[in-house]
């Protein structure tokens, strides 16, 4: 049996051999020198009887569940407690001289006080091991490592930021952004990934590449995110969505560019750009919204009460409607009859927009709503459970994260309704400082489904973090909390 204790008390690699004044009484330092003996002693005492005591350089905290990590941390501070190095502990504890006021007695009560709570801390040690009997079953199964590296069949990290999932005749295929160390430019493409279990993933390569030709609008250097791909099945085609921003004029063209191919990993091939419904009104907006007089110019201040409602009415829909809706981040999703839909954030982020696209899934009917008008909504995930319509997004604050919104509706182009962040638990409020890219549907299992996020890292982008959790529900709506790691045994008995 190995018992994890010495990774409770360790506060550095080194100890330092203070100066002790062999007049001074008692103090919290030397009661500290004391408690590093009963570590040692109890650890000698383990020993003895034939127990494993792991040193700390042979532990890895990702080893650990954020609970054993905080319970590990308490233990630390409150103990004050450290056993690096046994023999220079002892050591520190044989230049302790005796001093005047201080008895053998003295010493002997304090050092057994320490043993008791170290009993206990031993008590909290074994529970931990039972658990991490569990944790290391699991890590000898594929799994989930949520906001860890992941790294491809080759050993490669995983370059496929932004991206959704694609299920297709017994393989599922992940499109992403790729990222480069020093910017959120593209300067390669998007890549495809494949797995026949969603634990192992293989490079299928460049899915999308960047043109060298400068007359290009995926021109090396332009801005590429949020790639999806669906398959069209009356066609036999393949077509990839995703937000464009053209070269040079940082995120102001604000468009949506789509992608064919006749494989699915690819090559696809841009077969247009733009921005979207160009000289349609969505469904939602009145006959009173549209003539209103009201430009965004009459405005000289953002964000007041009136400003606002001028938005809501519909300011930037107008100002749009001759040349199209602004669309940066999406996702795609296809219903169960076959239709599918473009969801985007539009007028300046403010809005949600869902567009029906066309039968052959290339061009838009006409026919979109505004969600949440006035929101300030970003980075949409749809999914659809027991007929209904379950939509998870996020706040506006650039690349640092905040808290997740839901939103239902029992019809894709009624109306939804706004519900409190899904998320639960320890940084719930930032989405586990993640933000929502797409909702896989787990083929195999009635109504399973998983969050897949990115933790964004905009000094180093290529670094930025997979963060995919289960969707679990309660009082019929959809509930995230953190698991560091799983697999799909999570849902056995869920739902």
């Amino acid at each position: 049996m190995s018992i994890n204790l010495v990774e409770t008390f360790y506060l550095a690699d080194e100890i330092t051999q203070a100066d002790v004044d062999d007049r001074k009484p008692l103090n919290d330092s030397r009661k500290i020198t004391l408690r590093k003996r009963v570590v040692v002693e109890t650890i000698n005492d383990l020993l003895k009887n034939g127990r494993q005591v792991e040193h700390p350089r042979t532990l890895k905290k990702d080893r650990l569940s954020r609970t054993d990590v905080k319970i590990f941390n308490f233990a630390e501070s409150f103990s004050g407690l450290a056993a690096t190095n046994p023999e220079r502990l002892n050591s520190t504890w044989q230049s302790v001289p005796k001093e005047r006021g201080e008895t053998v007695g003295n010493q002997k009560s304090f050092i057994m006080k320490t043993k008791n709570y170290l009993l206990l801390l031993v008590f909290f040690a074994q529970f931990l091991f039972v658990n991490g009997q569990r944790r290391q079953a699991m890590l000898n199964q594929p799994h989930f490592s949520t906001g860890n590296l992941w790294f491809d069949t080759d050993g490669k990290l995983i370059n496929a930021h932004g991206g959704g999932v694609l299920y297709h005749e017994g393989k599922y295929y992940w499109f992403g952004e790729h990222k480069s160390e020093n910017s959120n430019a593209a300067f390669v493409g998007v890549t495809c990934y494949s797995s026949a279990d969603l634990y192992g993933w293989k490079n299928e390569g460049i899915a999308l590449s960047v043109s060298d030709d400068e007359s290009s609008p995926i021109v090396r250097g332009c801005t590429i995110e949020r790639p999806k791909v669906i398959h069209n099945a009356k066609t036999g085609k393949f077509v990839m969505y995703f937000h464009l921003e053209l070269k040079g004029l940082g995120y102001g063209a604000a468009q949506v560019a789509v992608a064919v191919s006749d494989e699915l990993t690819g090559p696809y091939r841009l077969i247009k750009n733009s921005r979207v419904n160009a000289g349609k009104w969505p469904l939602d907006m009145n006959e009173e919204q549209r003539l209103s007089p009201v430009q965004p110019d009459d405005f000289k201040e953002w964000w007041t009460p009136q400003w606002r409602e001028a938005v809501k009415d519909g300011l930037f829909v107008r100002r749009d409607f001759a040349g199209g809706q602004m669309s940066r981040d999406m996702t795609l999703f296809v219903d169960d009859d076959g239709k599918a839909y473009h969801i985007y954030s539009s007028e300046e982020n403010l809005t949600l927009h869902i567009a029906e696209l066309t039968d052959d899934y290339m061009d838009y009917t006409g026919r979109y709503i505004r969600v949440e008008p006035g929101g300030h909504n970003e980075a949409p995930a749809l999914f659809k459970k027991e007929g209904r319509y379950f939509m998870i997004t996020s706040g506006c604050t650039g690349w640092e994260p905040n808290a997740a919104r839901l939103l239902t509706a029992n019809e894709i182009m009624g109306q939804w309704t706004l519900h409190p962040n899904p998320c639960k638990g320890e940084d719930a409020d930032l989405t586990f400082h993640s933000q929502s890219t797409f909702i896989l549907p787990v083929q195999g299992r009635n109504d399973t489904f998983i969050f897949m996020a990115d933790r964004w890292r905009p000094r180093n982008p290529i670094d930025g973090r997979y963060v995919w959790l289960p969707i679990l529900f309660e009082n019929g709506l959809p509930t995230l909390k953190w698991v560091e790691k799983w697999n799909l045994d999570i849902f056995d008995g869920a739902n």
